[in-house]
């Protein structure tokens, strides 16, 4: 899928090619962006026009995001629907040899041993595991970018926790340097994923909410009052 950078962040969006005079943006119910454009129109030219609407864009997908959250099935089952880094997803679970998760456009394929096929619980379980490993991974990779960024800190690298929290999105102890981050981020946009690791990484160097601790932020992430915004919206 093409991606946009603005302000720091990764705008992806479907672009499809046609016969037709004019380029038009819209925001597809799954919070997709999807662009229709004549072949004529460069990728430089279309990238020009997605900038000039680009708070629009990011803001129009929020909302819709938002709206649609609420759809999260807390049991899945084939059907259910559920959100991935912020994008729609319909469930699809199918007998296999092993189990295994994959994705393709808007559907997530769950493959479960078959002998477990017709055991929700096992099934949910795995899902769940499934997400919190790979929030993880996510997340780690994250902590790496921003130690990088924040090198002349010298900062050592974190113990991270993925975990279940019920009035936080993350938490940071500078003294024991570890740092935790809500399991449920996973549901959310990528762009909030960020912000909260980032949040948290900063605290590693500033352990109070100060302007300097802000000042940190605002110099890798201008947009991360966006960001929040978004996240409280969940």
């Amino acid at each position: 899928m093409p991606t946009f950078s603005y302000n720091g962040q990764i705008i992806e969006y479907r672009l499809n090619r046609r016969a037709k005079r004019n380029v038009n943006f819209r925001i597809k119910e799954n919070g997709e962006i999807y662009i229709s454009a004549p072949r004529y129109v460069s990728k430089q030219e279309l990238e020009k026009m997605i900038s000039k609407r680009a708070d629009w864009l990011i803001e129009a997908q929020n909302k819709v995001i938002s709206k649609t959250h609420n759809k999260i099935e807390k049991t899945i089952k084939n059907s259910s629907i559920t959100f991935f880094n912020g994008k729609q997803y319909q469930i699809k679970i199918i007998p296999s040899i092993s189990n295994d998760v994959s994705f393709y456009e808007n559907i997530i394929t769950i493959k479960i041993k078959s002998k477990y096929f017709e055991n929700d619980e096992y099934i949910n379980k795995f899902f769940k595991t499934w997400l919190k490993e790979y929030e993880y991974y996510l997340c780690d990779k994250l902590i790496d970018k921003y130690i990088e960024l924040f090198k002349k800190y010298k900062l050592k690298k974190p113990d991270l926790t993925i975990r279940e929290m019920t009035s936080r999105w993350g938490s940071c102890i500078p003294a024991k340097n570890k740092i935790t981050i809500n399991q449920k981020l996973i549901y959310s946009p990528f762009s909030c994923l960020e912000y909260v690791v980032l949040h948290e990484v900063s605290h590693l160097i500033e352990p109070n909410h100060s302007p300097k601790f802000y000042a940190l932020i605002e110099n890798i992430m201008p947009d991360w009052k966006t960001r929040r915004q978004l996240l409280n919206s969940f």
